[in-house]
């Protein structure tokens, strides 16, 4: 008997519309139960790629968010921290203007000062340690291609003393400059001192007469219409001789004809090379040469180069038609200061400047003073501890040189220490003496020599900059003051 095989056409029909239904049963289950409309390539493909491509942005933009709270947490750390040294720097304010009270004793501002000084450390050490995530937010290094750029410790780095410059100075005791050790009473150091008339001169006018003045101190020298014709040339010399020749017409001058008073004291003057006239001094009675008698106390001394300084003024008038040109230095020079006798210890040196000083920022020390130089117009008032070089000289020019430093020296003159007083010897040499009744001992050259110094300019604080030319990125840049660097 043969084999039938029957086939159930519409079972096998049902079951595959079966198998449909339940896989777009299952589809929109798996929609529902997700809530994409999108879930593989099969539901939709171009939409699975633009449903992809906004699912990454937007995940980059919540990234993104992210980071910028972060940025906003990193701000106000360092905001934090900001405040806290404002609120310090304020602080410092308020006890600054605390110890100018006038109530207080050196007590009670060294106790204000610990406590700047203590806020002055807070200060710094913010600066070093605030970070956030290990990240230094105010010590500058912030925002560094660090694999580009290392940067040295600025917290360490300190301003580096300028060059000694001692050998710019000829000290006493060489090149035949003055030394005195304290060793040995001390005798009378009677003053004198000589101006030059320089280049002035008059031209000759039509009539009436050149009139001259020169004031020293509280004397005024004055030159009448007998002394120099307006109808005649007169250079310096000529100038020079007719103060000398009309003596009689002086102002508060001595008892003895010849002497000119400053103050309570005599002095003679006579010609001093071609242009100068040299102011002596002769004595607290007019006597042509000081007496005996004419001894003067320290008080008088201080008195006498008080009034002698280191200036001279001059008032000139042409006569009628004519003219004046030419100036003077207004620097006496030249000048031994008064000195008191003293029956006790008193050291002293002269100090030879040179011109290679001239620059501004070099310095001079003596004893517990340091004495800057800086650039002057000539009319600003300096710092206490500043001495001027006038902006007019040239000092490329040696004329203008000699010029400079008499400038300086007149400066310093007027200077003193806690240990010594400052004078004049001449337009480029100093003199320092121990004061009265100081108790240093200064027995030896090289004790007295070690009391004076002079450095250049100190360096500015730094820091080191190592930079990986490897590691450079097109954008990185560098601040230095106030340029910006930029790598292209």
């Amino acid at each position: 008997m043969g084999m039938v095989v029957r086939t159930n056409t519409m079972a096998l029909n049902a079951y595959r519309q079966l198998g449909m239904n339940n896989s777009a049963v299952s589809k929109s289950l798996e929609k529902l139960s997700s809530g994409f409309r999108i879930n593989r390539a099969g539901d939709d493909a171009a939409g699975l790629a633009i449903s992809e491509k906004m699912k990454a942005q937007i995940t980059g933009l919540e990234t993104a968010s992210s980071n910028a709270q972060d940025g906003i947490s990193l701000i106000q750390t360092a905001e934090g921290n900001l405040n806290e040294v404002h609120s310090m720097l304020n602080r410092m304010v308020e006890l600054a203007t605390k110890s100018a009270n006038g109530t207080y004793t050196s007590t009670e501002r060294d106790a204000l000062q610990d406590e700047v000084n203590a806020l002055l450390d807070e200060v710094n050490r913010i600066s070093q340690s605030a970070n956030f995530n290990g990240t230094k937010l105010l010590d500058g290094t912030m925002g560094l291609n660090k694999e580009a750029f290392t940067v040295g410790d600025t917290g360490a780095v300190a301003a580096a003393p300028g060059a000694d410059l001692t050998d710019k100075l000829t000290l006493g005791d060489t090149a035949g400059t003055d030394m005195h050790l304290g060793t040995a009473s001390v005798a009378q150091g009677n003053p004198s001192f000589t101006i030059d008339l320089g280049d002035i001169a008059f031209k000759a006018g039509t009539g009436g007469n050149h009139t001259f003045d020169i004031t020293v101190g509280g004397a005024k020298l004055e030159v009448s219409a007998t002394g120099l014709d307006g109808t005649k040339d007169a250079d310096a010399k000529a100038i020079r001789d007719a103060i000398i020749a009309n003596k009689a017409a002086w102002t508060g001058r001595g008892k003895v004809g010849g002497n000119v008073k400053i103050g309570d004291f005599d002095f003679k003057v006579e010609a001093d090379g071609d242009t100068g006239l040299k102011f002596t001094y002769a004595g607290l009675n007019a006597n042509t040469t000081p007496a005996a008698t004419d001894v003067f106390t320290s008080a008088q001394a201080d008195t006498l180069n008080g009034l002698l300084g280191n200036k001279f003024t001059v008032n000139k008038t042409a006569g009628t038609g004519g003219s004046v040109t030419g100036d003077v230095i207004h620097t006496t020079m030249n000048v031994d200061k008064a000195v008191a006798k003293v029956d006790g210890d008193r050291a002293g040196m002269e100090i030879q400047l040179s011109a290679d000083l001239l620059a501004a920022g070099n310095s001079i020390t003596i004893d517990d003073k340091t004495f800057t130089f800086v650039e002057w117009d000539g009319k600003s008032t300096l710092g206490e501890n500043e001495i001027g070089i006038n902006k007019k000289y040239d000092l490329t020019q040696t004329a203008d040189q000699t010029k400079a430093l008499h400038d300086v020296v007149d400066q310093l003159s007027h200077k003193e220490t806690t240990n010594f007083e400052i004078g004049v010897k001449d337009g480029t040499t100093i003199a320092i003496d121990q004061k009265v009744g100081n108790t240093q001992v200064y027995d030896t050259k090289e004790k007295l020599h070690a009391v004076v110094s002079a450095s250049g300019a100190g360096t500015s604080a730094a820091t080191s900059l190592g930079i990986k030319a490897d590691k450079l990125v097109a954008g990185d840049s560098i601040k230095v003051g106030d340029k910006t660097y930029t790598f292209g």
